[in-house]
């Protein structure tokens, strides 16, 4: 009885937690991440990243697209720039939540200031807000790279009558110095983790453990367990190695194990240590990804066993919360309390509709990730 009361407390303070960040996370998009998305233009297709106040992408099927926003979010001045070379600029300004318009012109005319210069209209409507997959830059769009490629006659224009700004996401860090203090640790601005870490800080190794496993019903719990993390691009998914060369299952019980319903990992058992792939962390385009692999099922004695099935949760590093902070609104709920380490916890159910959920039987895991030096 414990455990399906702990099980179900989990599920309904999961439930209303997920409620009440979904309600809230269209506003925090308008206003944080406001361009973010994929837009349906009348000049083709653009995906744009949002990071802080610089905003990159792909543009149609051969061009890409750089820009910066004025302080309030609105208004986004931008480069875009064809595989074939040509150039041009583009001011947009946000009217609603899904919704741009502006002007454009070519890079040989003066960049469009206001709704009237330009060579012609650019408007386009939010398709979806969901991060794009970025795949025409062949270099690391980044605040910094986009300063020293822009001419220096045009960057008034670009970065609002103001030198090199902070424009990243974390405005009081590494990451947002000017150009003469480059050299400097720079922070990974697109983690938002990274934001309560010393600048320049930069993980050997990252700890993915399973705690426990808590059955909501009486059997016994029989099946396999792993834990994996990957770099992902656009090329596909490369796995992290995991140090001392362990196997990445964490449990493996069969029907002849002593029967239990609620199990407790010790940490030589249930942790893995993936070394942190540098170029992977630091590159905006790809995303170091988290992902639990379960296979388990509840073994009666008596009745028909609950066959959970095979089934995977994961989550992304750029999703996890900074020190503080928690979110519900993932595979895991997860909530971090130190910097650089996160708790997380989730369940699952033979069947994945709420209501199911609520029924049947329950079960939950719990777990951590957290850095390594």
């Amino acid at each position: 009885m414990q455990a399906r009361a702990k099980a179900f407390t989990r599920l309904a303070q999961t439930t209303l937690t997920a409620l009440a960040i979904s309600a809230s996370s269209s506003a925090i998009a308008q206003s944080s991440e406001r361009w973010q998305g994929e837009w349906s233009t009348n000049h083709g297709q653009l995906e744009l990243i949002q990071d802080g106040r610089f905003v990159y992408g792909d543009y149609r099927t051969d061009a890409t697209f750089e820009g910066v926003t004025d302080p309030t979010g609105r208004v986004l001045r931008a480069t875009f720039t064809y595989k074939d070379g040509r150039k041009g600029f583009a001011t947009l300004i946000i009217a609603s939540s899904n919704r741009f318009s502006g002007r454009w012109d070519w890079a040989n005319q003066p960049p469009p200031r206001t709704g009237n210069d330009g060579r012609g209209s650019w408007s386009g409507t939010k398709k979806g807000a969901v991060r794009p997959r970025v795949t025409h830059f062949s270099y690391s769009p980044n605040p910094l790279n986009y300063w020293r490629r822009t001419t220096s006659r045009n960057r008034s224009w670009a970065f609002y009558d103001g030198g090199y700004r902070a424009i990243a996401r974390s405005s009081n860090n590494a990451s947002t110095q000017s150009v003469g203090s480059a050299s400097r640790p720079q922070r990974l601005s697109h983690i938002p983790a990274f934001g309560s870490l010393p600048a320049g800080y930069r993980p050997r190794y990252v700890e993915f453990r399973v705690r426990e496993i808590d059955m909501s019903e009486r059997g016994s719990l029989i099946g396999t367990m792993g834990v994996y993390a990957y770099c992902e691009r656009t090329s596909g998914l490369a796995p992290l190695r995991v140090f001392g060369a362990r196997p990445n299952r964490v449990f493996d019980r069969d029907r002849n194990s002593p029967r239990t319903n609620n199990i407790s990992l010790r940490e030589n058992q249930g942790a893995r240590r993936f070394l942190v792939d540098r170029a992977c962390l630091e590159d905006r385009n790809a995303r170091i990804k988290f992902e639990l692999k379960t296979n388990l099922t509840n073994h009666r004695r008596v009745g028909r066993d609950t066959i959970f099935g095979y089934q995977a949760a994961s989550v992304y590093l750029d999703q996890m919360p900074r020190a503080g902070r928690s979110r519900s609104d993932l595979g895991f709920s997860m909530a971090s309390s130190v910097s650089g380490q996160w708790n997380w916890d989730l369940w699952m159910a033979q069947d994945k509709r709420l209501v199911a959920k609520l029924l049947n039987p329950v079960m939950s895991i719990e777990g951590s990730i957290k850095f390594v030096d």
